[in-house]
C-alpha cells in the first residue's frame, strides 16, 4: 500500500493551516515521550512525526484542530481518537456520497 500524501494547507474553521510531514520524531517538552503528531493551534499548524500512519495520526490532528475551531481549549484524547476513528470509517464506508458532498459543497450544485 502506498503511502498517503497529507496536504500541505488546508482550510479548518476559515482559517488556512499548514500540515507538515517530519523527517524527525516528535517528543515531548520533557523529551520523555515520543508523539505521532501535534496540532499548534497557535501556529495554525498540525505537525506529523516521521514513520506514522499518516492517516490515522492526520485525522486525530485534524480532529483537535477542529475542536480548537469550536472554542474547546483541553480536549480528552479518549474522544478525539474516537472522533478520528469515527471519522475515517464513515469516509471508507461512503465513497460516493463523500464526493457528491465535496461537489456540492464546492459549488458544483
Amino acid at each position: 500500500m502506498s503511502k498517503f500524501k497529507l496536504p500541505k494547507r488546508l482550510k479548518i474553521g476559515g482559517a488556512w493551516w499548514t500540515v507538515k510531514q517530519l523527517d524527525t520524531h516528535l517528543v515531548t517538552k520533557d523529551e520523555d515521550e515520543y508523539l505521532h503528531g501535534i496540532c499548534r493551534p497557535s501556529d495554525k499548524e498540525i505537525l506529523i512525526s516521521k514513520n506514522e500512519d499518516t492517516v490515522d495520526i492526520f485525522l486525530h490532528e485534524l480532529i483537535h484542530a477542529i475542536c480548537s475551531f469550536m472554542g474547546y481549549e483541553k480536549d480528552d484524547e479518549q474522544k478525539v481518537e474516537a472522533g478520528a476513528h469515527a471519522l475515517q470509517m464513515f469516509i471508507a464506508d461512503n465513497h460516493e456520497f463523500i464526493k457528491r458532498l465535496a461537489n456540492y459543497l464546492g459549488g458544483g450544485r
